[in-house]
């Protein structure tokens, strides 16, 4: 091996274990993809797709590939719901369950390759730098939902890929939500998640209640989530019977 395409390899092995490797990168390196070839070959890189590599017998992450998709291929997308809230200590769902929320773009087809199984939940209105954060846990850069929006993503999905049930669950322990941030997502949400959340919020007597905007602008439509469950009339919603037994 010349010495050029050494120190080329060198650099490709400083980059994070864990992190799939682009084309883009690769470029960004000057190896070419003849010498990306050689390396696949050689064993040095394993493929993925036609553009995007790993190390083998390197186990790539979750945090990993969404640190590719956000700062390398700047595909407008962020985890959401229920995998969010496993990094802001709320729920332990990333430990239990391989699917991940993905909120925004449609997701590019190596992602579906990899060992996760992504529902990928195509909507850009949760996309603005105010509803993300970078929970810090890696070395590097990658932004999930604020616990304010994921809960209020969660609520979206119910009767879709949540229940009514379990989702009050995990809304009874955010005892700490940022009305402002709160309000400022109601706002954008859908007509079910506006009402459940108010509703949830009153049941619970939630310490930042009296902050929360009444955003709800007609209640005639009832909103069913439960076809055989009670009425709760101030909110004209019929949620399942066994809710709160």
């Amino acid at each position: 091996m010349s010495e050029v395409k050494g120190q080329k390899l060198k650099r490709l092995y400083l980059l994070y274990q864990d992190v799939p490797i682009t084309s883009k990168q690769l470029k960004q390196l000057n190896i070419s993809s003849s010498l990306v070839c050689k390396y696949v070959e050689s064993g040095w890189l394993e493929k993925i797709s036609k553009s995007v590599y790993k190390f083998p017998k390197k186990q790539i992450s979750f945090e990993g590939i969404i640190h590719v998709l956000q700062k390398v291929l700047r595909v407008n997308a962020h985890p959401g719901a229920k995998s969010s809230l496993s990094y802001q200590n709320i729920i332990h769902y990333l430990k239990e369950n391989n699917s991940f929320y993905i909120y925004g773009q449609r997701l590019p087809k190596w992602t579906f390759k990899t060992d996760f199984n992504f529902i990928n939940i195509r909507t850009h209105k949760w996309n603005d730098n105010k509803f993300l954060y970078n929970p810090g846990t890696k070395p590097y850069e990658f932004y999930v939902a604020r616990r304010e929006i994921a809960i209020i993503q969660m609520i979206e999905q119910i009767g879709r890929y949540e229940t009514f049930n379990e989702t009050a669950k995990i809304f009874e322990l955010l005892q700490d939500l940022n009305p402002d941030l709160v309000n400022k997502g109601l706002k954008i949400a859908n007509k079910k998640a506006k009402r459940i959340f108010l509703f949830f919020t009153e049941y619970f007597n939630m310490p930042w209640e009296k902050d929360i905007k009444n955003i709800i602008k007609n209640r005639n439509s009832v909103i069913v989530v439960d076809k055989g469950g009670k009425y709760i009339k101030d909110y004209n919603l019929i949620i399942p019977e066994d809710f709160g037994v």
